[in-house]
């Protein structure tokens, strides 16, 4: 009678169990289709941030690279200024010393300077920041006759 009662119970509930198991297997299968969408689509993007990764990683050490060798040409600059600034007070004390000692050369330096020279001074001056060769740096002095009557002077 116990047996029949739960066969009864059972019997009438067995189609709603059913129903609400494969509903439920239904969900879980659409839940799981979904997840499954979303950690490929996460799996995507970790890829494509790990291809940009690397890509800014590559332009980061190029960068590092050109720092070092800036840096490396910029202390080779500065030694080669450094000689040249010790150079250039050689050359004027050596000048300093030949005007004091030769009678010759002091009058000779104690004479003006003619515009034309001064003025070419200038330009090479101003033109030392430009991106300019040396020879035209250099270029002589308009008024050449002049600085050759100076010179004979």
């Amino acid at each position: 009678m116990a047996w029949q009662v739960i066969k009864r119970i059972f019997g009438n509930a067995m189609p709603w169990l059913l129903a609400a198991l494969l509903g439920f297997a239904v969900y879980q299968y659409m839940r799981a289709d979904t997840l499954t969408a979303e950690r490929d689509a996460a799996q995507e993007r970790v890829d494509r941030e790990l291809a940009r990764s690397a890509a800014l990683q590559s332009a980061l050490d190029w960068h590092r690279k050109q720092e070092v060798l800036i840096n490396r040409v910029l202390s080779e600059r500065e030694d080669a200024l450094g000689a040249i600034a010790s150079d250039m007070a050689a050359q004027r004390q050596s000048l300093n010393t030949l005007e004091r000692n030769n009678a010759e050369t002091r009058d000779w330096a104690a004479q003006p300077v003619p515009d034309s020279v001064a003025r070419w001074v200038r330009q090479l001056g101003a033109d030392a920041g430009a991106d300019r060769d040396d020879a035209e740096r250099a270029a002589a002095p308009a008024d050449t006759a002049a600085a050759a009557n100076r010179g004979n002077g």
